[in-house]
């Protein structure tokens, strides 16, 4: 197959997020469009339907890299765990408000046909 697509994060999704992340870490503990090598399939799935590629601290080290070694439990463990949920939860309350705001927000590259029919022509 080619290479992974550019990630295109939701704008709307990635406020719902970090105000969650704000509620637990503070003011200035976000930092949005952190630049980044590597590839991931995200990207693909992100000119399909929103989303977003977070991330949070509690690690040092090379990502994927032999020497990344959990710094702080609570962050990796717990406040990860929590931000997911607490996003979750914002996202699904009111009938699904937020998360039908991102939808509708949201401008998709591809329908599933035409990504499935744009990798078939890039096999050649």
């Amino acid at each position: 197959l080619p290479g992974y697509l550019p990630l295109q994060q939701s704008e709307s999704m990635g406020k719902v997020m970090e105000a969650n992340a704000v509620a637990l870490w503070g003011e200035g503990s976000t930092h949005r469009g952190v630049p980044t090598t590597g590839s991931t399939d995200m990207g693909d799935l992100s000119q399909i339907i929103p989303c977003i590629q977070p991330t949070y601290g509690g690690f040092n080290g090379t990502l994927h890299g032999v020497d990344l070694l959990v710094s702080d439990k609570r962050i990796a463990y717990l406040d990860g765990a929590k931000l997911l949920a607490m996003t979750a939860a914002d996202l699904l309350v009111e009938d699904a408000a937020a998360a039908k705001e991102v939808k509708a927000s949201y401008t998709p590259a591809f329908t599933k046909e035409s990504y499935l029919q744009f990798l078939e022509a890039q096999r050649g």
